[in-house]
């Protein structure tokens, strides 16, 4: 597992975060999720060694539960080698559909930053926050991000990008000199190539996820403590 933390953004005025990495002469992947998953066999003849790795999920971003143990399991065939890799699992349902929810209660919360991990089957990208309540969302693709307020074109490495509003947040005490500084999180190799801080308006703390292309994603609101994690799938 890979995982970057945060660096601070030349794109923002305003204040405010392992892995396997497989390389095959010819490849063909599969992947199944579940309780372990189901590994497809080897193909006959040429497969001559089989090596199974277990991915660690420690320093995962940052200790995010894995749901009645789930794991994704990711075969890929060579000439020489079956290798098989197993980690966590994307939570909730990915899909390519738009996801919002309400804030739920009374929100007093703070985004103090943003992190990256790529797993063999999806990248996480996972909000920290500090204050009490749950937060909400506004999140869908775009190839036209512009930043709330000002209308403003943000710039972004990808070919597509998820528009992330975190609803229910307030701005940081400017006369705090331990407040958190928001910037841009750099792409670990997967899908993901930034995670981009813009502005916070009216309740939103607005974010920009540069993408290598459209790709299938969950949204989890995850508590003690409070984080928002944005699972998305890898290209097959």
């Amino acid at each position: 597992m890979t995982k970057n933390t945060i660096q601070p953004s030349l794109r923002s005025r305003q204040p405010i975060f392992g892995g396997v990495v497989l390389v095959a002469t010819t490849a063909l992947v599969l992947v199944s999720c579940g309780n372990g998953g189901d590994t497809t066999e080897p193909t006959t003849g040429a497969l001559t060694t089989t090596q199974t790795v277990s991915q660690p999920t420690t320093g995962d971003p940052p200790d995010t539960p894995q749901p009645g143990g789930d794991t994704a399991t990711t075969t890929v065939k060579t000439d020489q080698v079956v290798t098989t890799v197993t980690g966590p699992s994307p939570l909730g349902q990915p899909s390519l559909a738009q996801k919002n929810q309400s804030p739920n209660g009374w929100e007093d919360l703070l985004v103090t930053g943003a992190r990256l991990a790529t797993h063999p089957t999806f990248d996480r990208v996972v909000f920290d926050f500090s204050g009490g309540g749950t937060p909400g969302w506004f999140i869908d693709f775009t190839d036209t991000p512009t930043q709330q307020g000002s209308g403003l074109p943000v710039e972004f490495q990808g070919t597509t990008a998820l528009y992330v509003a975190i609803e229910g947040t307030n701005y940081p005490p400017f006369d705090d000199p331990d407040a958190p500084v928001l910037g841009t999180v750099p792409g670990t190799g997967g899908v993901v190539q930034e995670v981009i801080y813009t502005s916070i308006f009216e309740g939103r703390t607005e974010y920009v996820i540069g993408l290598d292309s459209r790709q299938p994603y969950s949204v989890t609101a995850l508590e003690n403590p409070t984080r928002l994690v944005i699972d998305i799938l890898q290209p097959e």
